[in-house]
């Protein structure tokens, strides 16, 4: 049986397998679960120079974990490795380094309170050493990117179906909002404006920039590092070998 782990346990690559399948999937049983994360975990150890990781937590799409100065990400936010994907290799001031996005060659789930069969994904990213601001506008901004979401509908939105061109619009509309009125704030309100822009330089539509999906160094310099329920480019994203091909 796989162990049970919750943030900050150790776990090893089954572990952090059987927390996403648990958290974010919609399987009928214990046994269902343990085999998908078996066989999920086979997959990451073949493809990832990764054994363990510290559990950071969960939302509704995916887990995640840090593995030394690195974030790994279990998703089934197609929109987020697409984002990632386009921005890897990529050097922007107020957004994290993306080193690496990918789908799992074959393997689909349903996450809980979807649908649809979604494609699983990983994406591995720089680690930023704080969350939040760094000058107590937290709140302030939280408060703003509600009241973007609010006015153009994006709690709305059929998230099962964001590759629809109505809810990428609406996005698209919402974030540029939201980047216009962060610009008239001073701090790190102005700076996360500064990374939607930077982020819509390279196709990228983003909402989501509450204080918990913002973070900085020891340079203090405040980064976005979650792109995810984006509209992003529709580029070809990488699919990593889903099976031993022997």
């Amino acid at each position: 049986m796989i162990a049970v782990r919750y943030p900050p346990d150790r776990a090893t690559l089954p572990e952090f397998a059987f927390y996403f399948v648990k958290r974010v999937g919609e399987l009928e049983s214990r046994q269902d679960e343990e085999e998908a994360a078996r066989t999920l975990a086979a997959i990451l150890e073949r493809n990832l120079d990764i054994r363990t990781v510290s559990l950071l937590g969960y939302g509704s799409f995916g887990v995640a974990a840090t593995h030394k100065n690195h974030v790994l990400k279990l998703t089934t936010d197609h929109t987020e490795i697409a984002a990632a994907n386009a921005l890897v290799g990529k050097k922007l001031r107020h957004v994290v380094r993306f080193y690496q996005a990918a789908f799992i060659e074959g393997f689909t789930m349903v996450r809980r309170g979807g649908y649809k069969l979604r494609e699983v994904g990983i994406v591995l990213s720089e680690k930023l050493g704080e969350i939040g601001t760094n000058d107590g506008q937290g709140n302030l901004l939280d408060g703003i990117v509600l009241e973007a979401k609010s006015e153009f509908g994006i709690f709305g939105l059929d998230w099962d179906a964001l590759d629809d061109e109505a809810a990428r619009a609406a996005i698209c509309d919402a974030s540029l909002a939201l980047e216009e009125r962060l610009f008239q704030e001073l701090g790190s309100l102005r700076e996360i404006a500064l990374g939607l822009e930077e982020l819509r330089s390279h196709g990228i539509c983003l909402v989501d920039t509450h204080a918990k999906n913002i973070g900085y160094g020891p340079d203090g310099v405040h980064k976005i590092f979650d792109v995810g329920v984006a509209s992003s480019p529709q580029d070809a994203v990488p699919r990593m070998a889903g099976r031993d091909r022997g």
